[in-house]
């Protein structure tokens, strides 16, 4: 079995102007390339076994890390081993030779092996380390040579265990680090920034650490929340200041909300100049297998990249300015579709009124166009033919008494037989016929939407 030990970097390896990765920050990235990740007194381990298979090998792995780690702005050392133990021992050695700018790729080559391992790395050396010196002891073989009766008998039962987890002669009894189940992080800087636009690095920061948490804990996020940290004098009251940005398709592409971010962001001014940011996810929903089209496969791709563009183009202009139809539990046509907010999230409608199973063109006229009739047949730049029909609908009229549609509220019944018609010039039309309130008049003919 292999294990890997890291641990951030006292300072990047290159003059680097971001925040350096701490502990917290390293274990939740490592959380986004496996589960099987540890903490130990000096390092952050991981099991990279059963996990490197899938990154084409444990080399091939750890190229990739190393690059997204280092497009963070973060830097890692690295120390390899059968043990948890013996990873961070071969860590903490590479940690005392190694030199700023040290080469890639020095944690492959040889290392010591268990036995030359000094004594100093195991974890009771501080409190029998000064003992072991005294007897000459200096690396794991030369305590492991010694008889186990003596050694327990002398340094206790506990030394022995940690000698044979160390070995790997006993299960490591490490528990596993989880992924917290909120996202909420906040990055700081020194010098304060008088504008949103500013603040791009933390912002990529803080939205690679949102999608590695999503990526590990299996969700896609709806709506996230950023919190200017202002500068303020320390007898003021907190400035709240907090921007929602919502996406009316789930995504957890860190690219993605950063465009989108830009977009709620462009037209804000700050209340105060900022020293932070903080990033919180307040919608999520679990992460569900691409649905990828039959033939060309890029469909739920298109889909994802028009509902971007209509969220940008709804942060930009306002919540009127792109809006959407959306289905209403009735049986009139004109009722049963209703205007709404692009992404607004509103309740399902019930049960929609059953209607006559017939087509139905996307789009209508409000108010239907009253037709002219001649010889019993409707005209709409010429003489209709009837093709499909006729499809019965009907209802009380006063659910369209709002002037949705061009009805008198002293009709007590909205009865329609609608039709197909084609038109030698307007294509087809959808019509309907509506009896007269009187049976001696003729029924009156309307045109209710084209078919594309």
């Amino acid at each position: 079995m292999t294990w890997w030990a890291l641990r951030p970097w006292p300072q990047p390896p290159k003059a680097h102007d971001s925040a350096l990765m701490g502990w917290d920050a390293l274990a939740h990235w490592a959380l986004g390339w496996t589960p099987d990740v540890y903490r130990l007194p000096e390092a952050v381990v991981l099991h990279a076994t059963p996990a490197a298979r899938l990154w084409g090998g444990a080399r091939a792995w750890w190229a990739q890390m190393q690059s997204q780690l280092h497009g963070l702005g973060g830097w890692a050392q690295m120390g390899v081993g059968d043990t948890p133990w013996q990873a961070q021992a071969r860590l903490l050695l590479a940690a005392v030779a190694q030199t700023r700018g040290a080469h890639e790729g020095a944690s492959w080559h040889a290392q010591p092996a268990a036995d030359a391992l000094p004594l100093w790395t195991l974890p009771c050396w501080d409190a029998h380390g000064a003992a072991w010196q005294a007897l000459g002891l200096r690396r794991w073989g030369d305590l492991c040579a010694l008889p186990r009766g003596s050694v327990a008998k002398r340094w206790g039962q506990s030394t022995v265990h940690a000698l044979d987890q160390a070995y790997g002669r006993r299960p490591h009894g490490l528990v596993r680090l989880v992924a917290p189940a909120h996202f909420d992080q906040t990055v700081h800087w020194a010098d304060p920034v008088d504008s949103w636009a500013q603040c791009t690095q933390p912002a990529h920061h803080l939205l690679q650490a949102m999608a590695r948490w999503l990526q590990t804990r299996q969700l896609q996020a709806q709506a996230c929340r950023w919190h200017a940290l202002h500068e303020r004098p320390r007898a003021a009251a907190p400035v709240a200041d907090a921007v929602d940005v919502r996406m009316s398709h789930p995504s957890a592409n860190a690219q993605a909300w950063w465009r989108l971010t830009q977009s709620h962001w462009q037209a804000r001014q700050t209340a105060a100049p900022l020293v932070g940011l903080r990033l919180e996810v307040i919608q999520t929903q679990a992460a569900l297998a691409p649905s990828h089209d039959l033939w060309h496969g890029t469909g739920a791709a298109v889909q994802q990249s028009l509902g971007l563009l209509l969220d940008r183009m709804q942060a930009q202009w306002g919540n009127a300015a792109v809006q959407q139809l959306q289905p209403a539990a009735a049986a009139l046509p004109e009722a049963a579709q209703r205007v709404t907010a692009w992404g607004a999230h509103n309740p399902a409608p019930a049960a929609p009124a059953p209607m006559a199973t017939g087509p139905i063109p996307s789009w209508l006229l409000r108010p239907p166009l009253r037709l002219w009739v001649h010889g019993h047949k409707p005209w709409y730049q010429g003489p209709l033919h009837l093709l499909l029909g006729p499809q019965r609908v009907e209802q009380v009229a006063w659910a369209l008494l709002d002037g949705a549609a061009n009805l008198a509220p002293s009709d007590a019944w909205v009865q329609r037989d609608y039709f197909v018609a084609r038109s030698e010039h307007a294509g087809l039309l959808w019509v309907f016929r509506q009896a007269a309130p009187n049976e001696a008049r003729q029924s009156r003919w309307y045109l209710h939407g084209w078919f594309a």
